[in-house]
């Protein structure tokens, strides 16, 4: 996982990292490489946030869509 957001981030790639998502054989070592991704290559956010960003995405989207169809009416 830590390669593949150091290669999105050389890509010019925006990642987010979900810290529940991810996993380490140490404790330890899952913490100090969340923070060094978090400070350097990505977005180290919750699940919970992960999905209320999404959600509201989805509110946003669907809130614009109705304008529209009102608009055509």
């Amino acid at each position: 996982m830590r390669a593949s957001t150091v290669d999105a981030y050389s890509y010019g790639f925006h990642s987010v990292v979900v810290e529940e998502c991810t996993f380490d054989r140490s404790l330890l070592n899952h913490k100090v490489n969340l923070f060094d991704l978090h400070h350097k290559y990505a977005d180290v956010m919750h699940l919970a946030e992960v999905i209320a960003h999404l959600q509201g995405l989805a509110e946003s989207r669907d809130a614009k869509r109705e304008r529209a169809a009102s608009a055509l009416v």
